[in-house]
């Protein structure tokens, strides 16, 4: 008997407990403020002098003697499609940087026409 009286107080309590509050509906978009964006500011590219030799067979005997009175010199040849291919590497290399850049100036202009 008591087992009873005592579960039907505790369902009657939570009954009453859960009825007494109801919750508060928003219709608008809650607005909170987001951290500055602060990104660092980049350096520009600084890039020293490179001295390009283009050997031919017909300037080969000639520009090697050059080459020789040069101290420390190492030599690097390219195929034509080599030549190509270093060409295209570097337009990519420039297509993703700018690309990289445009992402970046969305995330700029996203956290400076916020709400403040």
């Amino acid at each position: 008997m008591l087992n009873k009286i005592i579960i039907i107080s505790s369902v009657s309590l939570l009954l009453a407990g859960c009825a007494a509050k109801q919750p508060k509906i928003i219709d608008k978009p809650v607005l909170y403020e987001r951290p500055e964006l602060v990104l660092p500011k980049v350096q520009p590219v600084t890039q020293s002098k490179v001295e390009w030799v283009v050997i031919t067979a017909a300037n080969a005997e000639e520009k090697l003697n050059y080459l020789k009175t040069k101290p420390n010199v190492t030599y690097f040849a390219l195929t034509a499609q080599g030549y190509q291919n270093l060409s295209m590497n570097v337009a990519e290399l420039r297509r993703y940087i700018e690309q990289q850049n445009a992402v970046v100036a969305a995330y700029q202009a996203y956290y400076a026409n916020l709400p403040k």
